[in-house]
C-alpha cells in the first residue's frame, strides 16, 4: 500500500493509541494466571493480535468483547510451535517461557523477524544449560530443557527483552533464580515489566536493576487492568504538531514507566510549546532549534526525533544509534537512506547520528518493512516541499494501525 502526505497544517484533539508494550505484557501475564482476567483498551495492533494467539497456545481462553479482553489462564503448552508474527518482544518472552516445560518448543515468526539475530537469546539460554538451535542464527529456533532455578548472568546492552522474559518466566520455575545483568539498556522497559508482574501478584526483588532475586513456585493472580496510551505512537503525532501546527493528545499517563515519554524532553529542547497535565499533552509549533538527545534507553524514539531534527536548521546530535541495527530493519541505515531522498544529510558513526536539518523536499520513500520508518517519513512530509509518498505504508499495522487515518483527520 502506498500513502501520500501533502504538506499541511495540523490541528485538533486525538486519543493516543493503546500501548502495545503494556498490552502484550498484560495478555501474557493473564494467560499465566489461573483464573479469569480482564484487559481493557488492548488495541488492535498486529503485535497484540499475535500475543493473543500465543496466549491461546499456552492454554488460555481469550474472548474479545470490543474494548475488553476476557482471558481465562491455564498454563499448559497446547502446541510445540509458537508463531510470534513480527513481535520481537513475543519471541524473547516466549523463548523464556519455553524453559518451563520439558517439551521441545519451536519459536518462529514472519517478515523482518526472520532476519533478526537470535545470538543474544542463544547466549542467555545456553548459559542456563537449555538446548538451543537456530536457523543459521535466525528464526526458527528450537528450545529444549527445563529451568528449575539457579544463577544467570546476562548482557543487557543490545536488548532488555530477554531479561523481561526471564522475569516473567522464572517466578513459575520450581526453584529460586538469581540474575545478574551487565550493561542494561532500556531500563524503563524492565521497570514496566516488573510493575506488570507485581500487578498480577508476582514478586521480583532487585538491586538497582543489576541484581535480581526471584523466588520460585509463585503463582500469578488474575486481575483487571486498563492499558495506558502509547507514548511511542503518540511521539509521532507530537512531532507532527511541533512541525506543522498544534494538537491535544489525551489518554497519556505522564507518570508512566514507558521510556518514550522522553519525547517531551526533545520537544522542549527543540523549542516546541508544551502544556502537560496528568492525562493529556498539548503541543504547539514554534521555531525549531537543533538539539542533542541521548536515546540509548529509548531507541524507538529515534525515528520521530530524526523527523523533527530534519526541520531544525543546523546540526542535531542523537545518541543510541547502535540500538537500531537489529530492529524491524537496520533503522539507522534506513533513516540515512530515506531522509537523503528528502534532501537531508545524516551522518551515522557507530552510536551517533548527526542530522543536518533544513528544508526537506517531498520524495518517494520506502518503509523498509518498518512501521517506525514509515511514520517518520510521513511526519517529515507534513512540512516538506512537495508531496511525500510512502511505499509499503501498511506496515504501520504492527503498532499503530490507524496512523494514516488519524494523521489525515488532523490535517487542516
Amino acid at each position: 500500500m502506498r500513502e501520500v502526505v501533502i504538506p499541511a497544517k495540523i490541528g485538533g484533539q486525538i486519543d493516543a493509541p493503546s500501548s502495545k508494550s503494556e498490552a502484550q505484557r498484560a495478555i501474557i501475564l493473564a494467560a499465566l494466571s489461573k483464573g479469569e482476567s480482564w484487559v481493557f483498551n488492548s488495541g488492535d495492533s498486529e503485535d497484540v493480535l499475535s500475543v493473543i494467539t500465543l496466549a491461546k497456545n499456552l492454554g488460555a481462553t481469550v474472548e474479545n468483547y470490543g474494548d475488553k479482553l476476557t482471558i481465562a489462564g491455564n498454563l499448559s503448552f497446547n502446541t510445540t510451535e509458537f508463531f510470534c508474527g513480527e513481535s520481537g518482544l513475543a519471541t524473547r518472552v516466549f523463548s523464556c517461557l519455553a524453559t518451563l516445560t520439558d517439551q521441545s518448543i519451536c519459536i518462529t515468526g514472519k517478515g523482518s523477524l526472520l532476519k533478526r539475530s537470535t545470538k543474544c537469546l542463544e547466549e542467555a539460554l545456553s548459559a542456563m544449560n537449555i538446548s538451543f538451535r537456530s536457523q543459521n542464527g535466525n528464526l526458527p529456533i528450537w528450545i529444549e530443557g527445563k529451568w528449575n532455578g539457579g544463577s544467570i548472568r546476562l548482557n543487557g546492552s543490545e536488548t532488555s527483552q530477554i531479561l523481561s522474559g526471564l522475569l516473567i518466566a522464572c517466578p513459575l520455575a520450581e526453584g529460586d533464580t538469581t540474575i545478574v545483568v551487565d550493561n542494561l539498556n532500556s531500563k524503563s522497559y524492565v521497570e514496566l515489566t516488573i510493575q506488570m508482574i507485581h500487578h498480577f501478584g508476582g514478586n521480583i526483588e532487585h538491586h538497582n536493576l543489576e541484581q535480581f532475586f526471584i523466588r520460585g513456585n509463585q503463582h500469578y493472580i488474575p486481575t483487571s487492568i486498563t492499558i495506558e496510551g502509547d507514548w511511542s505512537g503518540a511521539a509521532f503525532l507530537m512531532v507532527a504538531a511541533a512541525l506543522a501546527g498544534e494538537i491535544k493528545i489525551t489518554n497519556l499517563n505522564v507518570f508512566s514507566k514507558q521510556p518514550d515519554k522522553n519525547i517531551l524532553t526533545v520537544l522542549m529542547q527543540s523549542g516546541a510549546i508544551l502544556s502537560v497535565n496528568d492525562s493529556c499533552v498539548e503541543i504547539k509549533r514554534n521555531r525549531n532549534h537543533p538539539f542533542f538527545f541521548d536515546a540509548t534507553h529509548c531507541p524507538d524514539l529515534i525515528p520521530p526525533v530524526v523527523a523533527l531534527a530534519a526541520h531544525c536548521e543546523g546540526e542535531s546530535i542523537i545518541r543510541g544509534a547502535s540500538r537500531l541495527i537489529n530492529k524491524e530493519s537496520n533503522r539507522a541505515l534506513a533513516l540515512v537512506q530515506e531522509f537523503q531522498k528528502m534532501g537531508i544529510k545524516i551522518l551515522w558513526d557507530d552510536d551517533v547520528l548527526v542530522v543536518y536539518g533544513g528544508s526537506p523536499t517531498g520524495a518517494i520513500c520506502h518503509s523498509h518493512n518498518d512501521h517506525r520508518i514509515a511514520m517518520a517519513c510521513a511526519v517529515a512530509g507534513l512540512k516538506a516541499k512537495g508531496e511525500t509518498f510512502i511505499e509499503d505504508a501498511d506496515v504501520v499495522k504492527k503498532s499503530f494501525p490507524k496512523f494514516f487515518s488519524v494523521l489525515r483527520s488532523l490535517m487542516r
